[in-house]
């Protein structure tokens, strides 16, 4: 009765719905029997191969000795071989192979040619960007530049920790560092060096695909051996023969992963600079560390470097460091010199020597020092370098010094900065 009261949508609704149900019901139970008996009507093996979808190709016996007159393939004649002389060279059958001897005084020497680049062909390279003729030069007369004399100095401090421990400088202090055994290192093979489809030039790459550790390349150096050293952002140090790496790693007993600058020194040692922590000694056996624990002036270690003398000078974020080792390669005698020895700038970016035996550092905001072992030296932009913070240096063959500052290159030459700026 209580249908009655619904609408007449809602029973025609219900009326499908049961119908639909049942088709179902139906079709559920025969589909098993239609599978069944569509399988027991399939075609059965009788033994014969079906015909190819491809024409097969065709062969034809070789004929050595007596060659062809026709080409299998094309159906046109075949054309003996011939030499210049008209003679026909036989084919597929062994002949002396005699060749003919020039006699070099009868061939014309070549012609060199010296070849200028012009501007038109230079300006088709995107990389090229020709130097103007007329440079700043800026003389200097280190004689009239204030001397700061290193050992007259007052001592200060580099402090050491957050206790309150202190490193006096400019005075030799014992340096004793950790020792620690090395634990067996990775070995991973490298893949073939990639290059780069669209590379204008062909340049190889070693990257995390060939088994480097890390993508960020911090120092390298190739040994005594030929062996090249790859320091790392996070990934350690690697040593690379061509066909495999040998990963060095905290793990190993290298003091950080981060990896700024690589020395092998005099004696067989390699020495890595790292972000944050000091120096790692690595003597092939053992690591052995130096931090401001120790006495190393800062954290941050940007270059290393061994003078003629057979001293280790490092360039760190707290000032330089010289290491007088011991003979025993124990350790030896630390000297830190910083702004109170008449340093321009504590933060040292980096180091070398020249002929001369003077060591320069470069800072970041100080400009350059140059120090006779006596004294400092200060180059800055007033003197006419081009920027006070300086990266890199070095000495080329003529005996002048390069500057990488953040301004562009600048030139000692003599007595003269020659300025090379960031846009000729």
């Amino acid at each position: 009765m209580k249908e009655q009261h619904l609408p007449l949508y809602c029973l025609h609704k219900q009326s499908l719905l049961s119908s639909t149900t049942q088709l179902f019901r139906k079709i559920k139970f025969f589909l098993p029997l239609l599978l069944l008996a569509a399988c027991t009507g399939a075609p059965k093996d009788d033994g014969t191969t079906p015909p190819s979808l491809y024409t097969p190709p065709k062969s034809w016996e070789a004929n050595p000795k007596g060659g062809y007159k026709i080409n299998m393939v094309t159906g046109r004649p075949v054309e003996p071989i011939t030499t210049v002389d008209g003679k026909i060279i036989p084919t597929g059958i062994p002949i002396p192979a005699i060749g003919k001897r020039i006699n070099p005084d009868s061939i014309a020497k070549p012609k060199l040619v010296t070849v200028t680049p012009t501007s038109s062909a230079m300006k088709t390279m995107d990389n090229v960007y020709p130097v103007p003729e007329k440079l700043q030069q800026i003389p200097v007369d280190e004689s009239k530049l204030l001397q700061h004399n290193a050992a007259n100095s007052p001592q200060g401090y580099v402090i050491q920790n957050l206790l309150g421990g202190t490193t006096p400088t400019g005075t030799p202090i014992a340096a004793k560092g950790k020792t620690a055994a090395l634990f067996s290192p990775k070995i991973n093979p490298a893949l073939p060096l990639r290059i780069n489809d669209n590379a204008f030039y062909d340049i190889q790459q070693l990257n995390i695909d060939q088994g480097l550790q890390a993508q960020w390349v911090g120092a390298m150096l190739q040994d005594k051996d030929g062996y090249l050293w790859i320091g790392s952002s996070g990934g350690g140090v690697s040593r690379y023969d061509g066909k495999s790496f040998v990963v060095y790693r905290t793990e190993n007993g290298l003091l950080q992963n981060d990896v700024r600058s690589i020395l092998q020194d005099s004696k067989g040692n390699f020495w890595f600079g790292h972000i944050r922590s000091g120096v790692s000694r690595f003597d092939g056996k053992t690591f052995t560390t130096f931090s401001k624990t120790e006495g190393l002036a800062g954290t941050d270690v940007w270059k290393i470097l061994e003078d003629k003398a057979g001293n280790i000078w490092f360039a760190t974020n707290g000032g330089i460091s010289k290491l007088e080792p011991a003979k025993d390669n124990a350790g030896g005698t630390l000297i830190n010199y910083t702004t109170n020895e008449g340093l321009s700038y504590n933060e040292v970016s980096s180091v070398a020597e020249d002929k001369a035996g003077n060591l320069w550092f470069t800072t970041f905001g100080g400009g350059v020092n140059k120090f006779d072992g006596k004294s400092f030296i200060h180059f800055t932009t007033k003197e006419g370098l081009a920027n006070d913070t300086v990266n890199c240096i070095m000495q080329d063959k003529a005996g002048h010094l390069w500057f990488g500052t953040r301004r562009g290159v600048s030139k000692l030459e003599g007595k003269t900065f020659i300025n090379f700026p960031l846009q000729f």
